[in-house]
């Protein structure tokens, strides 16, 4: 099969309006973050224990630790958990969960003075519990390493200028483009600007095929944030407290957006009924009715096991004023509530060492250590490269502990509303940025 910076900081303030109180955390529950939550299969809950000790072995050092994690890192050959096994200074216990479980599992669990000594989670979700005070503050522990790594990784794991959590690995969204389709239209290469990406799509649309997917609900809000930033807007201000995409900038981006639909017709109309699942999103670039898609290199291994002849490649997203991209990945953090967090910490150093990459490598997931872009994991393969060097210019997420009632409830519903034509684009934009403002003010 043929497959061929200035780094954006993101937004942080200083004060505390937005800290929760435990219980007031409970009370979000996982349905504001279902959007992020790492994908995995349902199934009990499992215990993998420890090896036998020994050189390499687990339960050499004496310490006990707890780690909890999405049960999508005990699939398989589960690279992760032999890492764990292999670790000599602690006896280590991974117990993995359903990934729409494991949020409030970590929060009923550390408010009940229990749970587990360290867990691998979506970034996105590191926020709400650094506000609430149940992972630990690791600043301090995190600061000597802090370069070593992406920025909008870093930055996706902090609240109010502090340190909840490692990041692990990272994604990203680019553009994945159909060699067949452009090549039959005469198109040399993928587009890098707007207008570039529009006469492509306008081309590659006749008959029953589209030029460009784009996504409903809450996948359309996070896969517009890149086309706000690159025309220069941004999501909030700079201390948090009010909504900044209202302006030309993002008036413009997203009348743009909208309008590859609207008025470009340049969409499939089915994109309408794809709500909560990137299987459904990615269908028709897997089965050739579109020639363009935005998304992160988790759909590769579904688009290859699907359709392993599809010809395509992967390049960066068409920029405007700017380059740039939305961040994603999983973190490490320390519950607060941890016994040994000493040896949580050593047990965080070791998973994120540039000596463990193979085990993200061996789920094809991309560290987030700056030092992969040297990796021949990543220079041996153009996607995996592009996603890489994106991440350089990738851009953090609002570090709030609400953000996902913004994300996928205010502009997901905000998105719903233009794309099925209830609302005109702009008045649908102002009227988020009340709702937002609203939400920001508690």
């Amino acid at each position: 099969m043929t497959r061929k910076s200035s780094v954006a900081l993101g937004q942080h303030r200083a004060g505390n309006p937005f800290a929760l109180d435990r219980r007031r955390f409970l009370g979000l529950g996982a349905g504001a973050l279902a959007g992020a939550a790492l994908a995995g299969c349902g199934g009990s809950s499992s215990t993998v224990g420890s090896g036998n000790g020994g050189n390499g072995g687990n339960g050499g050092g004496g310490d006990s630790l707890t780690v909890w994690g999405s049960n999508a890192w005990s699939e398989g050959d589960a690279p992760f958990v032999k890492a764990l096994e292999n670790y000599s200074d602690a006896d280590v216990t991974f117990e993995p969960f359903p990934a729409n479980d494991l949020v409030n599992k970590i929060t009923t669990a550390i408010n009940g003075g229990g749970g587990p000594d360290v867990m691998l989670l979506d970034v996105s979700q590191v926020t709400q519990f650094g506000a609430s005070g149940l992972f630990a503050d690791i600043t301090d522990r995190f600061a000597p390493m802090a370069g070593d790594f992406f920025e909008a990784n870093v930055l996706s794991a902090q609240y109010e200028g502090r340190q909840y959590a490692v990041p692990y690995d990272t994604n990203n969204v680019g553009l994945f483009w159909n060699k067949r389709m452009f090549s039959e239209a005469g198109i040399d290469a993928p587009p890098t600007s707007w207008e570039g990406l529009l006469d492509a799509a306008l081309e590659l649309t006749h008959d029953e095929q589209y030029g460009f997917m784009m996504g409903a609900l809450g996948y359309g809000a996070y896969l517009w944030w890149p086309w706000l930033w690159q025309n220069g807007g941004r999501i909030l201000t700079d201390d948090l407290t009010k909504a900044a995409f209202n302006d030309d900038a993002g008036r413009e981006a997203w009348q743009f957006y909208a309008d590859l639909n609207l008025v470009h017709g340049v969409v499939p109309p089915t994109f309408l009924t794809v709500t909560q699942s990137w299987d459904a999103y990615t269908d028709p670039f897997v089965t050739e009715k579109v020639a363009m898609m935005t998304t992160g290199g988790w759909g590769i291994a579904s688009i290859d096991a699907i359709n392993p002849e599809l010809e395509y490649a992967v390049a960066p997203l068409p920029s405007r004023d700017r380059s740039a991209t939305v961040v994603g990945g999983n973190a490490l953090a320390v519950s607060a509530e941890s016994a040994n967090a000493d040896a949580a910490w050593k047990l965080i150093e070791y998973l994120v060492s540039s000596e463990q990459r193979s085990v993200l490598e061996g789920v094809s997931r991309m560290s987030a250590r700056r030092d992969v872009l040297e990796t021949d994991y990543v220079q041996g393969d153009p996607t995996r490269q592009t996603f890489a060097e994106q991440a350089e210019v990738a851009v953090a997420r609002p570090s709030i502990p609400n953000w996902g009632e913004i994300e996928w409830g205010v502009m997901a519903e905000t998105w719903d509303s233009v794309i099925h034509e209830k609302a005109a684009p702009l008045d649908a934009l102002a009227q988020a940025q009340t709702r937002v403002d609203k939400v920001l003010a508690g």
